[in-house]
C-alpha cells in the first residue's frame, strides 16, 4: 500500500515498458485494505526474456534551479526463476516568489515586500524481488521495498522592502 508522495516516487521509478496494466477500482472489496477510498492497481508485465535485462534512464530539467532523476531495472530470468531490482533516485528543487504590496491611505504611503522561498528534496526508491515458477498456474514471489526522502526548506526568505511615501 503506498500513498501520496511514496506512489508518487513509486510511479517516478517505473519504466512504463514494464506496466502491463493500471486497473481503477472505485468500490474495493474487503480483501483490499484501501481504507475507504478508491484503489489502483498496477499489473507488471510478466518478463519472458531469458538472460540478463535491463534498462537505464536519466531525466534533467533546468528552470531557475535544477531537477534529475535516475532510474535503472535489472532483470535476471533463468526460466523458473526470476530476480529483479529497480532503483529510482533524484533531486527536486522548487522556487517561490511573492510580491506583496500594502497601501496605507492615511499617510498616503506604500510598502512592497518581495519574498523568495527555495527547498530541495532529496528522494530514492527501490524495489527487488524474486519470483519463482512452481507449476504454469502457480508461482511464489518475495518483494521488498525501499524509500527515503530528504527535504532541504530554505526557511531564510530572502526578502526586500521598500517603504514610499506618496503625496497628493
Amino acid at each position: 500500500f503506498l500513498a501520496g508522495i511514496d506512489l508518487a516516487n513509486y510511479l517516478k521509478s517505473l519504466p512504463g515498458n514494464l506496466i502491463d496494466k493500471i486497473e481503477l477500482i472505485e468500490n474495493p472489496s474487503s480483501k483490499y485494505d484501501a481504507g475507504g477510498g478508491g484503489l489502483v492497481n498496477i499489473k507488471l508485465k510478466k518478463r519472458r526474456n531469458l538472460g540478463l535485462t535491463g534498462h537505464l534512464s536519466s531525466a534533467y530539467n533546468m528552470g531557475q534551479l535544477f531537477r534529475h532523476n535516475q532510474n535503472i531495472y535489472l532483470n535476471q530470468n533463468t526460466g523458473k526463476r526470476n530476480f529483479y531490482a529497480i532503483g529510482s533516485w533524484g533531486r527536486d528543487a522548487n522556487l517561490n516568489t511573492e510580491t506583496i504590496q500594502r497601501n496605507f491611505l492615511i499617510n498616503n504611503s506604500k510598502a512592497i515586500i518581495y519574498s523568495d522561498h527555495t527547498y530541495h528534496t532529496n528522494s530514492m526508491t527501490g524495489q527487488a524481488g524474486f519470483d519463482w515458477t512452481l507449476s504454469k498456474k502457480t508461482s511464489l514471489g518475495l518483494m521488498a521495498n525501499l524509500q527515503h526522502q530528504a527535504s532541504n526548506s530554505n526557511n531564510e526568505f530572502n526578502t526586500r522592502y521598500t517603504l514610499s511615501l506618496i503625496h497628493i
